[in-house]
């Protein structure tokens, strides 16, 4: 009951920066070519910008980091501990 009257006593001093998609897209990509190549390592974009040329290079690769990919690592490995322990 209190956030929107914070928000209203904020609003002038917040900072609205414009959406910059999806991370549900971003995750999907990623897995797609960790899975192609087996190796999460393969979709950091230093290593993409390394091991690729230009024109081989994934669409939108550069819209993640490789702080994302650790991330995402950390957080599908914490879901397989979680599934186990809920299983038992």
């Amino acid at each position: 009951m209190l956030v929107p009257i914070a928000l209203a006593l904020v609003y002038k001093k917040l900072i609205l920066l414009p959406p910059k998609g999806s991370v549900v897209v971003d995750a999907c990509r990623v897995g797609k070519i960790a899975a192609l190549k087996r190796n999460w390592n393969a979709a950091k974009p230093s290593v993409i910008e390394e091991t690729l040329p230009l024109e081989k290079r994934p669409n939108h690769y550069d819209q993640w980091d490789d702080e994302f990919i650790g991330e995402l690592r950390t957080t599908l490995s914490v879901c397989k501990v979680s599934r186990g322990l809920l299983s038992t």
